[in-house]
């Protein structure tokens, strides 16, 4: 079993009496009071103890994020292992923490509202038939006139095939002007539905009674919160 304390990675024994790392010394008759205390702090990973380190390297630890807030640590004066976040000792170091993380980027202004842009754009120019206008077409041509219909359009305006049934048209006319010049190559079966992106208008030719209820129905409809 591998355990991984911050960013290394450290083999956990499989017996305290062999652990290298992680070993807990004894404290011999001869060192002194105040240097043990500062050389016996443990870090516990999972069922596994670390150490001894001294504050100074778990204040290191923490800069470094390796040692978390949640982390259970145990201080050299304490009985058991408490949330590093909590220890006094290390306070400072969650502090200095804080103040080195990167800052939180600064909240972009708001962008202008742009529904009340768009909807001011499409009243100027759903009075003007003639103002410029992005369409988007979408035809199931069954009589085979493709060609014919595609001549239609190219007098309309410039427009590129996205899809087998789909063409985009920049052209000076509405979704209505549209529909009239491009429905007169159609024949029996063929089925025309125009978009008029600029002006948010709908037009259709031949779709059956069905459909042309359900997208009055649909367009324009109420949406819930």
């Amino acid at each position: 079993m591998s355990c991984e304390f911050g960013q290394s990675k450290f083999r956990a024994p499989r017996q305290a009496a062999k652990m290298s790392f992680a070993k807990k010394s004894t404290t011999s008759a001869t060192q002194e009071p105040a240097e043990a205390s500062a050389n016996g702090w443990y870090v516990r990973v999972g069922e596994a103890d670390y150490g001894p380190y001294t504050v100074q390297q778990m204040a290191g630890f923490v800069l470094e994020r390796r040692v978390k807030a949640h982390t259970l640590v145990r201080s050299p004066t304490a009985e058991g292992f408490t949330p590093a976040g909590r220890v006094t000792d290390l306070l400072s170091a969650f502090a200095g923490l804080n103040q080195t993380a990167p800052n939180a980027p600064e909240p972009k202004p708001a962008r202008p509202a742009l529904e009340a842009e768009v909807q001011a754009h499409r009243a100027s120019v759903a009075d003007d038939p003639a103002a410029p206008a992005n369409l988007v077409i979408s035809a199931d041509i069954r009589s085979g006139e493709v060609m014919a219909f595609e001549a239609a359009l190219a007098a309309c305006g410039p427009f590129v095939r996205a899809s087998e049934y789909v063409w985009v048209l920049r052209a000076r006319m509405n979704a209505s002007a549209l529909r009239k010049a491009l429905s007169r190559p159609l024949k029996v079966g063929d089925k025309l539905l125009i978009v008029d992106a600029t002006r948010d208008r709908l037009s259709w030719f031949n779709i059956g009674p069905q459909n042309d209820v359900a997208l009055r129905q649909l367009w324009d409809s109420d949406l819930p919160d």
